[in-house]
């Protein structure tokens, strides 16, 4: 595994852990709430795993309702603007051969 991916794991490790200090098991609670965050072109494709933890993270971070997530080139190829001053969030994707 790449030092970069290990980086990323530990920083929502971090997260996870600042999470739980500060509001308890009421803080996980709060994720049964969300809908499963998925890609808002393949509505299919919903986020497993480490992503979909970090996306929820995200999304109670940030206040968002809306499930759905796009990349740059994806909301650029559907003609959608991305808000100035929005940041990504890192997702895994792993490609087996």
């Amino acid at each position: 595994m790449s030092s970069r991916v290990q980086e990323d794991r530990q920083v929502l490790t971090e997260k996870l852990i600042e999470g739980l200090k500060k509001d308890g098991l009421n803080w996980i609670r709060d994720w049964g709430l969300l809908e499963v965050p998925r890609n808002a072109i393949n509505k299919e494709t919903k986020y497993r795993g480490a992503n979909k933890v970090n996306l929820q993270i995200a999304m109670l971070e940030k206040g968002y309702k809306d499930p759905r997530w796009v990349t740059f080139i994806q909301a650029k190829n559907e003609g959608w603007k991305v808000k100035s001053g929005e940041k990504s969030i890192k997702c895994e994707y792993w490609q087996f051969t």
